[in-house]
């Protein structure tokens, strides 16, 4: 097999334009306190600007993004009210203070900025009463003024992914001006006790990302497909790790084909991401953050799909799949095609298992956000940071509603959907008898003889027979 890791330094063609934003108007920090939302305050060392070059991809490749974004040091204080929840302190490196500085790819050529945090002291900056556990160096600051990344995350939560980022929503001041309504979250990062747990010598966590190209190190499987290092990171990666993840990867993907995949992933992890996004409605496929995970390198570890992350594009298709369902830029129609029909039948007993309450529980989710004492500081700062960007939001009990409306046509068209891809699960853990009577076919729909073996259907029913 031919080694096809690749070290890249300047893939992407910088246009050097700098990060520049019009603010129409500012709102006084005291006005942000008297709401019961979290302020964070950051103040830049000599109020210098986060900053950065856009960036565009080589042929053949896909996407928008930015390069050379400046890592800002900072001080930064999170209040409550007349409340101090945490202060960095002033800048002093790996002593105290932080860095910012612009992240993202296509959502950072908007107006309102999403951030990266980085503390030079691990805390928890969602102030959960529990540091030892929750501390960590790595947040993020996503600009979505919508309740979208919170119902995200609270699909993610119901369904049972590995790890689902905690949040919080919070106005954000940054050098004196009112930069907006935020929601302030943990970063996927490796973290034993709190958010990703792979092992710190000889763990692995991946992206198959279509951004590769704006990244200094990737690798390319054998399918072709392309992944960027989330950890090791990318600057203490050795090329013998980056050969090993790559052939690791590498074996799953061809593994689809011949439906040998059950000895290379987790197959219920998979199934679970792919059934998140198929229940939000994903349109974007590329752009989707498809993170693998693998806890060391011996044998018996397996790949897995932990969390979700961004959801820039959810309740986008109406009666019909997620992009990821079907789109081959992912692996998830080899899945679902493969002979081996474990991953068709894990997905289908999710349904069986989770149907009948996942979508009240969004639905109660969603009219607990408008019953909220939050909603009219929610509102409050909607409209406020519409001003300071010169656009405008709907109140938030009409994005609910029209949410609320969606999962309704949305729960009818899976199930028609699902019963149509497989028909419902009953299947013995024992062999059954299969009475004389009724045609035989396989899990793809095929006749087969009354006498085939193996997980066979016969009225609308899956049996395993001997």
């Amino acid at each position: 097999m031919a080694r096809l890791f690749l070290f890249v330094l300047f893939v992407a063609a910088p246009l050097m334009i700098k990060a520049q934003t019009t603010f129409y108007r500012n709102v006084d920090i005291a006005t942000l306190r008297t709401m019961t939302l979290p302020v964070i305050d950051i103040a830049t060392r000599d109020g210098e600007e986060p900053t950065y070059d856009e960036a565009t991809p080589p042929p053949g490749a896909m996407g928008r993004s930015i390069t050379n974004a400046t890592k800002v040091p900072a001080r930064m204080t999170v209040t409550l009210g007349p409340d101090t929840l945490y202060d960095s302190g002033p800048y002093m490196e790996d002593q105290s203070g932080v860095t910012v500085k612009v992240r993202g790819n296509t959502t950072a050529y908007l107006s309102q900025k999403p951030y990266k945090i980085k503390l030079e002291k691990k805390a928890d900056l969602l102030c959960r009463g529990n540091d030892d556990v929750y501390k960590d160096k790595h947040w993020v600051l996503i600009a979505d003024l919508s309740p979208d990344t919170a119902l995200g995350f609270t699909v993610s939560r119901l369904v049972g992914m590995e790890w689902t980022p905690a949040w919080a929503f919070v106005n954000v001041v940054l050098n004196g001006q009112y930069r907006g309504l935020y929601t302030l979250c943990e970063q996927i990062r490796r973290n034993e006790k709190c958010r990703l747990n792979v092992d710190k010598t000889s763990g692995y966590i991946v992206e198959h990302d279509a951004y590769w190209w704006n990244e200094p190190v990737y690798f390319q499987t054998t399918t072709g497909r392309k992944y960027t290092f989330n950890y090791p990171d990318e600057e203490e990666v050795t090329p013998t790790q980056v050969s090993y993840i790559q052939s690791v990867v590498s074996a799953f993907e061809e593994s689809m084909a011949d439906g040998t995949y059950p000895q290379h992933i987790d197959v219920s992890s998979f199934a679970r991401w792919l059934f998140c996004h198929d229940v939000l409605g994903t349109k974007d496929s590329g752009g989707a953050n498809q993170y693998l995970a693998k806890q060391d390198q011996s044998l018996t570890s397996l790949l897995r799909m932990p969390c979700l992350w961004d959801f820039d594009t959810i309740l986008w298709t109406d009666d019909q799949w997620s992009r990821l369902h079907t789109d081959t830029y992912t692996f998830f129609p080899a899945l679902l095609q493969s002979p081996n029909a474990e991953f068709r039948m894990t997905y289908r007993k999710l349904w069986d298992e989770l149907s009948p309450t996942l979508f009240d529980d969004i639905d109660l989710w969603l009219s607990d956000l408008t019953a909220s004492p939050h909603r009219s500081s929610i509102d409050r700062s909607r409209q406020l940071t519409g001003q300071v960007y010169k656009n405008s939001h709907e109140i938030l009990t009409s994005e609910v509603s029209n949410r609320q409306r969606w999962f309704r046509q949305r729960r009818a068209w899976m199930q028609k959907a699902i019963d149509e891809m497989m028909p419902p699960t009953a299947i013995s853990s024992q062999a059954e008898e299969i009475k004389n009577g009724g045609a035989t076919y396989d899990l793809s729909g095929r006749r087969v003889a009354d006498s085939a073996q193996g997980f066979i259907v016969r009225n609308g029913k899956v049996f395993l027979k001997h």
